[in-house]
């Protein structure tokens, strides 16, 4: 018999809802649970640091209270490896101990290039000027189809140069968002060995011709009894993972045309 370990998450579907839209904004750069002691505000994170694993992202926990705002970066001291602070000694608020700190914390806290999670931003190094970030951020999301991202893109590389790769996989993820309005995909969870998508309203534009795809495609793709269309593949990295999961809902965006 199996026997559950928590009681399920009930009543909080607007919150993570919410989540998913601020991990999904390039302009996000924080998201912030806050109320009374004993309204849940520890579960909720736990969902949502869960829903940012699924995805794919790393997953990293902190805590801090005034009992140990005496020691530098006592909320990410346990994720510092012994080796990172090997031959640090002395006063730890000393300027060159101090910054040697915070480079270890920098260091663990930054993703790897083995890791996934490649930034979805427009860098400072790029676009020094945070107005005109906070401009270009505010028109990527009023962009509504390819050709106004190819020339939105064709703008940036002619006013500022070459896009870096995070702006590059930026623009991408604003094409794919924009394939999930044509194919009616509210939601996309993107792992490493599949990739579930939530339709809206669980309907789909031409039932019959999403039919014909998922017996032609099965048994790697199947409709499962929520309605939700999942499709079984492993991708090597975070850029092949969003290559995959556009050509599937492109795919779908022709099918629903």
């Amino acid at each position: 018999m199996t026997v559950a370990t928590r009681w399920p998450l009930v009543g909080r579907r607007d919150e993570l809802d919410t989540f998913r839209h601020a991990y999904a904004d390039p302009g996000c750069e924080g998201f912030c649970i806050y109320g009374p002691s004993g309204v849940g505000k520890t579960r909720l994170g736990e969902e949502c640091l869960e829903l940012a694993r699924v995805a794919g992202r790393r997953g990293l926990r902190a805590n801090g209270d005034r009992a140990m705002e005496g020691l530098p970066f006592s909320p990410v001291a346990h994720l510092i490896p012994a080796r990172a602070l090997e031959g640090l000694s002395g006063d730890m608020f000393d300027p060159v101990i101090f910054a040697k700190l915070l480079e270890a914390a920098r260091t663990v806290l930054t993703p790897t290039s083995s890791e996934s999670g490649i930034p979805v931003l427009l860098p400072e190094e790029y676009i020094a000027d945070l107005s005109v970030r906070m401009g270009l951020y505010r028109r990527i999301g009023a962009l509504a189809n390819q050709a106004e991202i190819d020339s939105f893109a064709a703008e940036l590389v002619d006013r500022f140069g070459k896009m870096p790769p995070e702006a590059e996989f930026l623009l991408n993820t604003v094409a794919l968002k924009v394939l999930c309005r044509a194919a009616g995909v509210d939601r996309i969870d993107a792992g490493e060995k599949a990739v579930v998508l939530s339709l809206h309203d669980n309907k789909f534009a031409k039932p019959e011709k999403l039919i014909a795809w998922l017996q032609k495609n099965a048994p790697l793709v199947r409709l499962r009894p929520d309605h939700r269309v999942i499709v079984q593949r492993a991708w090597n990295d975070e850029r092949q993972r969003l290559s995959g999961v556009t050509s599937i809902v492109s795919s779908l965006a022709k099918l629903a045309a």
